[in-house]
């Protein structure tokens, strides 16, 4: 998926599937290890900020930083896990706030686990443990 297509009106109206995911920013960091693991064993695209229908919620209102999401790939992932990002601007109401794009390419040759040793598989709108 190339990013120019990911537009906002995207990003909050498309159906989660196979190569999208949505992710509130209140979830724990460690939470979205999985779904990250799914993506890098298929690729995609996982948003942090935007809720599961639709409703950007973005970070200001939570504990939790971007960077705390951003650090994950390198802690709680085995393997080598290929991830860009991008941190969107968006106003909801009369804030500003943001939102985090993580883009995981597939691996190329290896399985790429969780830090407790678990295998998922991105299938349909889930993250299955294999």
């Amino acid at each position: 998926m190339l990013p120019e297509i990911l537009t906002l009106d995207y990003l909050t109206k498309e159906n989660e599937g196979q190569y999208l995911d949505r992710k509130s920013a209140r979830i724990k960091p460690i939470d979205i290890a999985r779904h990250l693991v799914a993506f890098a064993n298929a690729n995609g695209v996982l948003v942090i900020g935007i809720e599961d229908n639709g409703e950007i919620t973005g970070f200001n209102n939570n504990s939790k930083s971007i960077n705390e999401f951003l650090e994950i790939p390198f802690s709680a992932c085995k393997g080598r896990i290929k991830v860009d990002h991008e941190i969107r601007k968006v106003t909801i109401g009369l804030k500003q706030d943001s939102i985090l794009l993580l883009f995981v390419e597939p691996s190329d040759n290896s399985v790429i686990k969780t830090s407790d040793d678990k295998v998922y598989l991105r299938v349909g709108d889930k993250s299955k443990l294999l």
